[in-house]
């Protein structure tokens, strides 16, 4: 059964997928690294970098949701600063 779109509570979803996206890039980094001792411990110390990294990039779409026009003006002025310097980084 398809929820009612209504009763979707974007936050909770979003911090969901932030959930998803922390452990993947967990589970990459360890599959990158094959020297690394495939333990919980390291699983549990890599975990707590992405669970910080991931709260930074979703923070943005929270930020979106709560005041698109806060938001608005935020990437207005980072993209204004990167023009100055002819790229955006």
């Amino acid at each position: 059964m398809i929820p009612n779109p209504v009763s979707v509570d974007l936050e909770n979803l979003l911090r969901f997928f932030r959930q998803v996206y922390a452990h993947a890039m967990t589970l990459q980094q360890m599959m990158e690294h094959p020297d690394w001792e495939a333990t919980e411990e390291t699983y549990n110390r890599l975990r707590l970098e992405n669970d910080r990294y991931a709260a930074e990039q979703f923070d943005l779409i929270f930020r979106a949701l709560r005041d698109p026009i806060e938001f608005s003006a935020a990437i207005q002025a980072f993209l204004e600063i990167q023009s100055k310097d002819g790229k955006i980084q």
